[in-house]
């Protein structure tokens, strides 16, 4: 966290939207998700839904979540492959579980990866296919498709943003 910083004050959300810019967060914990959403937050990076025993979604936080509009990257990659699958978490059925209980929800997915990371490299990006795919268990969620089009919208910057583009 950045010293000095208060996560549990979102004060720079209004002045985003009003900017027309959105604001995304790395949340992994259960109470870090409901603070984005209560903050009204526009997307959730990893969204992780971390307890103290590993994880579980929370219907009504997620109920929420669609309700506003907040999307979630849930960042597949390399750590989300059947063998091994080496996400610090929890297990991959877990968070396979956690996904179609978000996409259940009417939680809109969008595609990303923590590409660049050590265990992720860049060559490796397309692993995200894989996490998402799941033999179509999770919905169709084509990475060059409608979700990655998806993705692009909900992170314009203000570089973007300012640019015109």
């Amino acid at each position: 966290m950045t010293p000095g910083s208060k996560p549990w004050q979102a004060r720079y959300t209004e002045e985003a939207h009003r900017l027309n810019l959105r604001i995304t967060t790395h949340a992994l914990g259960v109470e870090g998700i409901d603070r984005a959403v209560r903050a009204g937050l526009d997307m959730i990076e990893h969204c992780g839904w971390v307890t103290a025993d590993g994880t579980r979604i929370d219907p009504e936080i997620a109920a929420r979540m669609a309700e506003a509009g907040t999307a979630v990257c849930p960042t597949t990659n390399t750590a989300w492959l059947p063998d091994p699958c080496f996400c610090p978490w929890d297990e991959r059925e877990h968070l396979l579980g956690n996904l179609r209980a978000m996409l259940a929800a009417g939680v809109e997915i969008v595609a990303g990866t923590d590409a660049g990371i050590g265990m992720v490299p860049f060559p490796r990006y397309a692993d995200v296919r894989h996490g998402r795919r799941e033999g179509d268990r999770c919905g169709p969620h084509p990475v060059l498709g409608p979700e990655a089009h998806a993705a692009a919208e909900r992170i314009r910057t203000l570089l973007v943003t300012r640019s015109g583009r």
